[in-house]
């Protein structure tokens, strides 16, 4: 069975550079949707991770 975990944040760049830093590939760049800004990753053991900037 698998699932997703989405954070939410108030800037969507802060997490990246922070993760970056940290060796974390990103597997979807940012990209705008009907409730805001998003990208994914996924993390060494292949569960989906979501970084969501909702709209306001």
């Amino acid at each position: 069975m698998g699932g997703h975990l989405i954070f939410s944040t108030d800037d969507r760049r802060k997490p990246r550079e922070t993760l970056l830093g940290r060796g974390v590939e990103f597997t979807e760049e940012p990209t705008d949707r009907p409730y805001g800004i998003d990208r994914g990753l996924c993390d060494p053991f292949g569960n989906s991770i979501r970084f969501t900037q909702p709209k306001g």
